[in-house]
């Protein structure tokens, strides 16, 4: 009787332990288990709305302000002269430093030398073997003494000379010359005509 209550009694000493062990290990285990659980979903429901394909934003197509003007570019006011069939255009800048070339080279000149030395300006302007502008033609290395001695910026147009070279704009009088000199026929181009004191060539 003694053994058996014994035996009993161990027997449930053991089922005790075995349930406080069981006990213990499911408060130890299941708390991090069901920690990890959770933050697994809130991973898994941070990734699926990464993943997940959003809407394209919805930007307003912003249409231009109408515009009140536009900005024109006009040019500036030109003269033109035909000579030989070539229509030349100039500026009113370009006939100013026609005037000032003419009157400082020829100011001296009855009004024939004037609109000579005018129309070797505008038929070198027309020539292939020339440059193609008014300044580029007086501005041109050894051409114009005027414009490399200062004569010609410091020259005062007369209204002599404004004649000379208005009429030859209109028509040029003399559309094969091309040189001039105040002392000899120029060596280019062969001599043609003296005007007062000035030596006129053609080609």
């Amino acid at each position: 009787m003694k053994k058996e209550t014994y035996m009993s009694i161990m027997s449930c000493i053991f089922v005790g332990i075995s349930i406080m062990i069981a006990i213990y290990l499911t408060v130890t285990e299941t708390e991090p288990e069901r920690l990890s659980k959770e933050v697994r979903q809130e991973m898994q429901i941070e990734y699926e709305a990464r993943s997940r394909p959003t809407e394209p934003e919805v930007v307003p197509v912003q249409l231009p302000e109408e515009i009140e003007s536009e900005t024109i570019y006009i040019p500036e006011e030109t003269t033109q002269y035909e000579e030989s069939g070539t229509l030349i255009e100039m500026t009113a800048e370009d006939i100013i430093f026609i005037e000032k070339c003419v009157e400082a080279e020829a100011g001296n000149q009855p009004l024939e030398g004037r609109i000579m030395v005018t129309d070797v300006i505008l038929n070198r302007v027309n020539d292939k073997d020339f440059p193609d502008t008014i300044y580029e033609v007086i501005t041109q290395p050894y051409r114009f003494t005027s414009y490399w001695n200062g004569h010609l910026n410091a020259a005062e147009v007369s209204e002599l000379t404004r004649q000379a070279v208005e009429h030859e704009l209109e028509e040029v009088s003399y559309p094969g010359l091309y040189f001039f000199d105040d002392e000899k026929y120029n060596p280019y181009g062969t001599p043609w005509k003296r005007v007062g004191d000035l030596y006129f060539s053609t080609k």
